[in-house]
């Protein structure tokens, strides 16, 4: 896929159903370093105490507090109370836990390494300790781990061996077969979480394996707190943020992709048009045409010129994927149900058709239910708490009409991403 010719200016105006809150924080993220002071006055009090609560939910409140502390809010602020008591201690939280996060990382990849394991720490790691200024900014919830399939066996065994890692509680269990990483791991003291990838991708991408090999072949070595890690290059880190943000995640993962961007941008990547022709060569022309053109609506630097598509990217396309970036958990879990479920027209399914459906679970679904392992008889002791999960799922998103519009929405972002 060719991306088309873009035409239109950075800061175009911005439409659609984006509220103000969610238009400042997009903002924030889209140019973390920039002064926005005015857009920060001018929320009203309702505005300003969703903000809150989007940067506390959003992995931003460290972006966001930074931001309200350049502007110097007077205590009449709308987001003055908002700040002190969800923004501020999220973000201390964040400033406390990013040390302690990047030494269980460090620990971790210290023991894999005392057994010849030496894995490529993926997204979130080097953002966090190359590219940000501060690693604070950057919280990472999970470290994922890229490893042959039979090292990622390896390390799942030596890290449950190890008296401080767990299985996290609640996760199938299961081999190679079923997804692109094992069943998580929990570093107990910290509460890390450690993902053991094979593969980057779950959803059949047909390009996987060749980013695979360019991750690999792109590795480098960085220090982390004495720790020698290899980490992708910004050129591979780039290309896998975009598929992760877009193929994977269908901009649910939230819009700290966006910041993300930038400071992989102002770190130094190669030739924007050698980028730009590389993710076109992975498929991923079109999600980055579609970053590109959101993060330019709000304020982005890293954009070239003339890159801004209006022909192919409509501002449906827009507000659908900036919408997806606020959709919380349980919504996001219904909206798949919803898109299992439903016909090709975004409407539910008929009654019949959906409870059929519903009655074949995955061994994998009955294993995290069960707490046995997906090839075992026992995974169908999980069947009655996983059709009682269902079924509550089921008839929620049937009552509630926005459940039905949001999958159908997610549905036109992926039939666009990927051509259909």
């Amino acid at each position: 896929m060719k991306l088309p010719g873009l035409s239109s200016s950075p800061n175009t105006e911005r439409t659609g159903p984006r509220g103000a809150a969610q238009i400042v924080l997009l903002d924030i993220c889209a140019n973390p370093d920039a002064d926005h002071s005015l857009a920060l006055q001018n929320l009203g009090e309702v505005s300003a105490r969703r903000l809150a609560n989007y940067a506390a939910s959003t992995r931003t409140a460290s972006l966001v507090a930074r931001t309200v502390r350049a502007a110097s809010l007077d205590e009449q602020s709308p987001l003055f109370r908002p700040f002190a008591n969800e923004i501020a201690p999220t973000a201390s939280a964040h400033a406390v836990g990013a040390l302690g996060q990047g030494q269980a990382a460090a620990r971790t990849l210290a023991i894999l390494a005392e057994h010849s394991l030496h894995p490529i720490a993926l997204k979130g790691l080097s953002l966090a300790f190359r590219d940000y200024p501060d690693p604070a900014l950057r919280p990472i919830r999970d470290i994922d781990l890229l490893l042959e399939p039979e090292g990622t066996l390896a390390a799942e065994r030596i890290l449950l061996d190890h008296p401080d890692y767990k299985q996290r509680f609640g996760v199938a269990k299961y081999g190679l077969d079923y997804s692109h990483q094992l069943p998580e791991i929990e570093h107990k003291p910290s509460g890390l979480v450690i993902e053991l990838h094979h593969r980057i991708n779950a959803r059949d991408w047909v390009h996987e394996p060749e980013l695979v090999i360019k991750l690999r072949d792109g590795a480098r070595p960085l220090d982390l707190l004495g720790q020698q890690v290899l980490v992708p290059d910004a050129e591979s880190n780039f290309l896998h943020l975009i598929e992760h943000a877009t193929l994977h995640h269908l901009f649910a993962n939230g819009p700290l992709i966006l910041s993300d961007l930038h400071y992989l941008a102002q770190g130094g990547l190669p030739c924007w048009q050698a980028l730009r022709d590389e993710a076109s060569r992975f498929g991923l022309g079109k999600g980055l045409a579609l970053l590109a053109q959101i993060a330019s609506q709000h304020g982005a630097q890293w954009v070239p010129e003339g890159w801004i598509n209006d022909n192919d990217i409509n501002q449906e396309l827009v507000d659908n994927a900036c919408l997806a970036m606020f959709e919380r958990g349980s919504i996001r879990q219904k909206v798949a149900m919803a898109n299992r479920v439903g016909e090709d027209d975004g409407r539910p399914a008929p009654a019949g058709a959906a409870i059929a459906r519903a009655l074949r679970p995955s061994a994998n679904q009955l294993s995290r239910l069960s707490g046995h392992h997906s090839q075992s008889i026992w995974r169908w002791l999980g069947y009655p708490a996983w059709l009682i999960e269902k079924g509550m799922r089921y008839r929620a998103l049937r009552s509630d009409p926005r459940i039905a519009k949001a999958a159908a929405d997610r549905r036109k972002l992926r039939q666009w991403l990927v051509g259909e």
